[in-house]
């Protein structure tokens, strides 16, 4: 934000399914003085958002990886697991490299 207002040419673009769009705009509208421009994609989108869940992938079933509720507990066959965020990026990552090896990228 220091950057932002003695540079008018510098751009910044930020993106997030979760964001707050009004909070991040008060708050480059404080440092900037002036309200950003805002691009609402929500109505721009050429396809509908797609939702799949973990259960639709064949790597998770195969591993026994289910995350059944939106509290946020996975399961491996059934039973709680209690993982860190670093465990949860490697099975995350296994899954992206299997998912793009089958895809042939």
């Amino acid at each position: 934000t220091k950057v932002l207002p003695n540079n008018p040419e510098v751009k910044v673009v930020l993106m997030s399914a979760a964001m707050d769009s009004n909070s991040i705009a008060s708050y480059f509208a404080r440092v900037l003085g002036a309200p950003p421009r805002l691009l609402d994609l929500e109505h721009h989108r050429p396809f509908p958002p797609m939702i799949t869940y973990l259960d639709d992938y064949d790597y998770f079933c195969r591993e026994g990886i289910s995350r059944p509720n939106t509290d946020g507990n996975w399961l491996i066959n059934g039973a709680s697991a209690n993982w860190n965020q670093e465990t949860i990026a490697s099975i995350c990552g296994k899954f992206i490299l299997e998912l793009h090896t089958s895809r042939g990228k």
